[in-house]
């Protein structure tokens, strides 16, 4: 990917600062599978995995600090400038999505993975589209603005089919259907679907998807990802 637009969703931080927050970095659409994170900006970055498509364990992190991705090429070369964001101040854990920009370049957005927000067994909806939607899963439909994301009503930890039907709001104010397909929605499994980007007028919406496999080894921490402590300066010798 190329420097281009950048468009930042970040949450915001109403905790207090310095609790540690738990952040999963993950990507859709063949995002690059590396990056350098720097927790703060003066701290040194450190090498994390982009997981494509499914959620890894999460990084530890300092809430309410403002850190940075820098995406790499197969060779280790940044992609792009850092791209910028706010570790929620709250604490508890998030997902990190990393998707293509318009017209090109790359977009953060933060989505909240716990499991009080996101049960196992539910699905979330994060729209990167222009257009407000409708999310339908069998006969429940969950709406969505722009740049947001929302859980959908539909419960249930078993293994089901389901009809997946996207409608989106047009110039007119007129629900239109964008597009129609079929889903099974494995066991003992999350999901964060996505949407976009673009306008639906253009084409059928771009759909992608992160899944959660196994939640409970993935809300454990993977390491910690802070400054590192200045060490005290020594005491002159004594004359």
């Amino acid at each position: 990917m190329r420097a281009g637009a950048l468009i930042l969703l970040v949450l915001s931080a109403s905790g207090s600062p310095g609790e540690e927050t738990l952040v999963h970095v993950s990507g859709i659409s063949q995002a690059p599978q590396r990056a350098l994170l720097s927790p703060r900006p003066e701290a040194a970055p450190v090498e994390v995995e982009i997981r494509d498509g499914h959620l890894g364990r999460p990084l530890a992190l300092i809430g309410g600090a403002e850190a940075s991705l820098t995406l790499l090429d197969d060779a280790g070369l940044p992609t792009l400038s850092p791209l910028r964001f706010l570790v929620p101040a709250e604490g508890g854990r998030h997902v990190l999505i990393v998707s293509p920009g318009l017209p090109s370049g790359a977009r953060l957005n933060l989505v909240p993975a716990d499991f009080t927000s996101q049960p196992v067994g539910s699905s979330r909806f994060l729209n990167l589209s222009d257009n407000v939607v409708r999310c339908w899963l069998g006969t429940q439909f969950v709406e969505v603005a722009p740049g947001r994301s929302a859980l959908h009503p539909l419960e249930g930890r078993g293994r089901r089919k389901v009809n997946h039907r996207v409608e989106y709001l047009d110039r007119q104010g007129k629900w239109t259907l964008d597009s129609s397909t079929t889903l099974i929605l494995a066991a003992d499994q999350r999901f964060i679907f996505t949407l976009g980007p673009g306008r639906a007028e253009d084409g059928p919406l771009l759909r992608h998807n992160v899944t959660d496999h196994a939640p409970e080894a993935n809300a454990l921490p993977e390491t910690k990802v802070s400054p590192a402590a200045l060490k005290p300066p020594q005491r002159p010798p004594a004359k």
